[in-house]
């Protein structure tokens, strides 16, 4: 699988993969804010990708360096549980709104998918929000978002 936007290649993630999830699965400020309980190690990484099958997301313009990733978990029938992880240096430039609108654009009719964030995580919220997500369900720990594709 490999979706193209205009800024973007995001791609299903290969064992050669591993070293670019390590960087940025190591940083800490990513993972707070996420619900990845992963520890950025080398068997760890390997084992996510052979289970979880992460996306890798690249810039078009340096298409070696991973940036940023997605997963998509089955929660049921054409259910799928959304996450995603970007390089904090490049929050608020619209990157991960732009992976997220290119995965949704694959999706087949009938399709849902939910995404958990923290209340606190607005940037999260806006990448949801701006890809016509909808408030689904929350309370003090989490805020869930559902995308029904028509």
């Amino acid at each position: 699988m490999m979706i193209t936007t205009k800024r973007l290649i995001i791609q299903r993630a290969v064992i050669g993969d591993v070293p670019g999830l390590r960087t940025l699965l190591a940083d800490q400020r990513l993972l707070r804010l996420s619900r990845f309980t992963i520890l950025p190690t080398s068997p760890a990484i390997a084992m996510m990708i052979e289970t979880l099958h992460p996306l890798v997301i690249r810039q078009r313009n340096a298409p070696k360096h991973i940036i940023g990733m997605l997963t998509l978990q089955r929660r049921g029938e054409r259910k799928w549980e959304l996450g995603y992880l970007l390089q904090a240096a490049l929050w608020g430039h619209g990157i991960m709104t732009e992976a997220v609108a290119g995965v949704v654009s694959q999706l087949k009719a009938g399709t849902s998918l939910i995404a958990f964030v923290e209340p606190q995580n607005r940037g999260s919220q806006l990448v949801l929000e701006k890809n016509d997500f909808q408030r689904y369900r929350e309370d003090a720990w989490q805020i869930c978002y559902r995308y029904d594709q028509k």
